[in-house]
C-alpha cells in the first residue's frame, strides 16, 4: 500500500473520468441533516482548478490520496480503470491536510465562504487556469454535491458549482455570479479566507449585492447581510473593480 498522486491516476486514466475527486467528511451539522432525514452530500473535493474543502471544514484535500482513503469519480465512459506502481508518491500526505505553506504553486485563485446564522460554513472556490474556459469543463468545473440547505455555489450555464475554472487570461471586467440556499432567516457573511497569485497581491475582489446596490471589498473584510429563508440566485456577484 502507498500513497498515490490523483493527478498521476487522472493522467493514466483521463479517457475513462473527469477529473475531479470527491471525498465525504460528514462534518455538516445542521441537525435536520442526521440521522434518517439525512439529505446532505458533504464532500471535500480536488480538480484540475486546485482543492475546496467541505462544508464547515477549512481543511482541503491535497494531491495525495492517503493509504486506504475512498473517493469518487465520474465515468465518461465504460472502461477498467488502471492502478500502476507510477502513481505511487512518497510524499508525506494526511487526508484532509491543509496545502502546505511552503507550496510553490503560484495559480491565481481565491476561496469564498458562506457563514450561516448557526456559524456553519460552506466554502467554494474560484480560479483563473490555463486551459480552463469561461465555459462548463469537466475537468475544471465541480457541481456542488449539496442539495439541501446551507449551500452555496457559484453559477455558470445553470449549474452550481462548489469549483469553477475560468480562462487563464483574467481580466477585471470578468464577473462571477453566486447562488445560496439559505436555511433561517437572519444575518449572513461572505468573506475570502484564503488568496492565491494576483489575488493575493495588487488585485481586489469585491462582492456586488444586487439587492441593495452595494459594492463591497470582501478581499478585504467580510460582508455582511440579512436575507430570508430559501434558494437566492440573482443577488450576488464577484466582480473585481469598484463602479461608481
Amino acid at each position: 500500500p502507498s500513497n498515490i498522486s490523483f493527478n498521476s491516476f487522472y493522467a493514466a486514466n483521463s479517457s475513462l473520468i473527469n477529473q475531479t475527486a470527491y471525498f465525504w467528511t460528514n462534518t455538516n451539522a445542521n441537525p435536520t441533516q442526521k440521522g434518517g432525514s439525512y439529505s446532505q452530500n458533504n464532500y471535500a473535493m480536488i480538480n484540475g482548478t486546485g482543492y475546496n474543502s467541505a462544508q464547515n471544514s477549512s481543511i482541503k484535500p491535497t494531491n495525495e490520496i492517503v493509504v486506504g482513503q475512498g473517493f469518487i469519480v465520474q465515468a465518461k465512459s465504460a472502461g477498467t480503470l488502471t492502478f500502476n506502481n507510477s502513481m505511487r508518491t512518497p510524499t508525506k500526505g494526511t487526508f484532509f491536510n491543509r496545502m502546505a505553506n511552503n507550496s510553490k504553486e503560484s495559480v491565481n485563485r481565491y476561496w469564498l465562504e458562506l457563514k450561516t446564522p448557526a456559524n456553519n460554513f460552506t466554502t467554494i472556490l474560484v480560479g483563473y487556469i490555463s486551459g480552463a474556459t469561461n465555459g462548463i469543463d469537466q475537468d475544471y468545473d465541480s457541481e456542488s454535491l449539496i442539495k439541501a440547505s446551507d449551500d452555496f455555489y457559484s453559477i455558470q450555464d445553470n449549474k452550481n458549482l462548489a469549483i469553477q475554472g475560468r480562462e487563464g487570461n483574467f481580466t477585471v471586467t470578468d464577473k462571477v455570479p453566486l447562488g445560496s440556499v439559505m436555511f433561517e432567516a437572519g444575518n449572513y457573511e461572505i468573506s475570502v479566507p484564503q488568496k492565491e497569485g494576483i489575488f493575493n497581491g495588487s488585485q481586489d475582489i469585491y462582492i456586488k449585492d444586487k439587492l441593495l446596490n452595494i459594492t463591497a471589498k470582501i478581499s478585504d473584510a467580510p460582508y455582511q447581510f440579512s436575507a430570508d429563508a430559501g434558494e437566492i440566485t440573482n443577488r450576488f456577484e464577484i466582480i473585481y473593480a469598484p463602479e461608481t
